[in-house]
């Protein structure tokens, strides 16, 4: 199980996945970006939820997806650059 927390107010734990996540790598959907959030992992199993896992410690949400291009420049004036998403 993969759980967040926002820091602000360091507030509950709250869990972010359905299913189980058999690989080490888990998109987490609906993150507001700029935020602070950070995140843990607890195995579960016949037995039940194992104790979780030590925070990641604070990450700021950023869109990691952005193309960048620069419009214009010259020597006397300044660069204009536009990034917007794309898939």
């Amino acid at each position: 199980m993969v759980e967040k927390r926002a820091i602000r107010g360091k507030g509950d734990w709250t869990p972010v996945n359905n299913v189980p996540v058999k690989d080490t790598h888990f998109k987490v959907a609906n993150l507001i970006e700029g935020s602070d959030v950070e995140f843990r992992v607890a195995a579960v199993n016949d037995a039940g939820l194992g104790k979780p896992s030590k925070s990641t410690g604070s990450h700021r949400v950023r869109d990691p997806i952005c193309k960048c291009s620069v419009i214009g420049s010259t020597s006397s004036s300044d660069t204009l650059v536009l990034c917007g998403r794309f898939l």
